[in-house]
């Protein structure tokens, strides 16, 4: 009797805990709504929390459908509309449970503006408009925008293909991969990933506490900054700023100033029009430079060699100085100073433990200062 009665009790709480399933599967359905709107018009979503997803079609329609939420949820979400656009909210606070999801789709003629606390967001096609997101814990993705893109994360990646506008990205920790780049200001920043960013109209400002950083060309002034990796920049019609605390530098081309600085790497600079101020603390220097009128420049490796190539047409004055550290007898004829160009003088000076070498090309007029410690300078003729 006693048996009969357990079983009894067990197969109640098993199918009272199945209706109790059944019952939260009904509460958690699916709410859709549309509106109306026009062409232009701004669609606004604050959810806390919830992940946003925007579509768009040729339909002068915005769709709404939320799924993740009991009926007690769903309850609080508003839903409006105001001629062209539509106002979601959501306040549910941060001890809500279950994962809230906000699939939208707006006309591709649109504009965004979206926020949540906690989920991504992502928009699935093109749109013609401007975009701002910004969550407080997820990734961030986008197709391509015809115009202004603003998206912050607090802990997550961002991702967008071209962007017709301005550009101001930044995150607390993730990668940053942006396609091209039309607008007259665009900045980047991360506390902890890469950044890779295609062709921009305008310069560049980008910034990682922590990664490499890959850009194309570039058509104004521009800045890159690691605290860790490697820079390599296309061209760019503009100076340059480039600084890393432990990498490469690359760039493949620039008109005006160029200033570089790396702890430790290799410093690779061609095609560049104008003048150059770079330093490593440990490694190779390579230079193809056509130094602009009365111009001044400085290459300084500690521990590496300089190579810098010059267009025989250039009016400069080069100074290159061999630092020797150690043996200075012995080591005084290895450390050398090679020249395409003919020396106006080359000595060595006994006190110093360095080796110095003065080239005067047409005459003079810009200036370049080169130093290398315990390595060699290769001054020759630039190839085109």
């Amino acid at each position: 009797m006693k048996t009969i009665k357990i079983f009894s009790v067990g197969l109640a709480l098993i199918l009272f805990c199945a209706g109790a399933s059944i019952g939260a599967a009904k509460d958690e359905g699916e709410t859709t709504k549309l509106f109306n709107v026009n062409k232009g018009g701004k669609l606004t979503v604050d959810v806390n929390p919830g992940a946003i997803r925007i579509a768009t079609w040729s339909k002068d329609q915005v769709e709404i459908k939320i799924r993740g939420l009991d009926e007690e949820q769903a309850s609080k979400v508003e839903m409006t509309s105001d001629k062209n656009n539509v106002s979601i909210l959501y306040e549910e606070g941060w001890s809500s449970e279950g994962d809230a999801e906000f699939e939208i789709t707006v006309p591709a003629k649109y504009n965004l503006d979206l926020k949540t606390s906690a989920g991504d967001i992502s928009l699935m096609n093109d749109i013609d408009g401007y975009v701002k997101a910004a969550t407080s814990g997820g990734d961030l993705s986008f197709k391509d925008v015809s115009g202004e893109l603003s998206a912050e994360s607090s802990g997550g990646s961002i991702s967008a293909a071209n962007v017709g506008g301005n550009l101001n990205v930044n995150t607390m920790g993730g990668d940053i991969n942006i396609g091209n780049v039309k607008g007259k200001e665009n900045k980047i920043n991360t506390m902890g990933g890469e950044i890779t960013i295609g062709k921009s109209v305008s310069g560049v400002s980008a910034k990682t506490y922590g990664g490499d950083i890959v850009a194309g060309d570039a058509g104004g002034n521009s800045e890159f900054i690691t605290y860790g990796g490697n820079i390599s920049v296309g061209s760019v019609s503009g100076s340059v700023n480039m600084e890393t605390y432990g990498g490469n530098l690359e760039l493949k081309g620039a008109n005006g100033k160029v200033k570089g600085k790396t702890n430790g790497g290799n410093i690779d600079l061609s095609n560049i029009k104008g003048s150059v101020d770079v330093r490593t603390m440990a490694g190779e220097v390579s230079v193809m430079l056509e130094p602009s009128p009365n111009s001044e420049s400085r290459i300084t490796t500690n521990a590496g060699s300089i190579t810098l190539q010059l267009p025989t047409s250039a009016k400069v004055t080069v100074e290159a100085r061999v630092h020797v550290q150690g043996w200075w007898k012995e080591a005084k004829n290895d450390r050398k100073i090679v020249s395409d160009f003919e020396e106006q003088s080359y000595k060595t000076d006994d006190n110093r433990h360095e080796i110095v070498g003065t080239y005067v090309l047409n005459g003079g007029g810009s200036k370049i200062f080169l130093k290398s410690v315990n390595d060699q300078i290769l001054i020759k003729k630039a190839v085109k």
